[in-house]
């Protein structure tokens, strides 16, 4: 029984000074800083490793990216989905800066353009989602270069 005793004493000591090992360092400033690549550690704890993305060769073609990653939840090309089809969009709507203001400030959008606010009424009277602190002005450009490019989906028989 005492045997037993003597090996909880034992790993509690470990514990405890494994324990004061730690807090010695961090109240020391931690084990340093260093850099492996992307990973940053500092005080210990490692840093969210950021690898960095490539760049899309065209407008048309970090548009598409931009589209698939922020419009296809609510929109497809060719198929109203819970907004509107989206080919041929830039032919439909009374300007060019229209799709810019819409995803920028929607509340406003329906507001000052009767175009939006028939959008606004045909889709349940949910506003588009802003992207103002999602997108910037030129990704909006992009996405709008996409669809003003995007070719008709071509569906196969089978």
């Amino acid at each position: 029984m005492q045997s037993i005793h003597r090996r909880i004493k034992l790993v509690v000591m470990l514990l405890l000074t494994a324990i004061g090992i730690t807090t010695v360092i961090y109240l020391r400033g931690g084990f340093g800083i260093f850099s492996a690549g992307n990973v940053t550690a500092k005080n210990g704890y490692v840093a969210i490793i950021d690898y960095p993305k490539a760049k899309p060769a065209s407008s048309k073609q970090a548009g598409e990216e931009l589209f698939k990653a922020n419009c296809t939840s609510c929109h497809a090309m060719e198929t109203e989905v819970a907004g509107p089809a989206l080919l041929g969009v830039l032919e439909r709507v009374p300007s060019d800066t229209f799709i810019e203001g819409l995803l920028l400030n929607p509340v406003q959008a329906i507001k000052n353009d009767p175009y939006a606010n028939a959008l606004y009424k045909r889709y349940g009277k949910m506003p588009h989602p802003s992207f103002q602190k999602t997108l910037t002005k030129q990704e909006i450009r992009d996405i709008i270069s996409y669809l003003d490019t995007s070719e008709p989906m071509m569906i196969r028989e089978s």
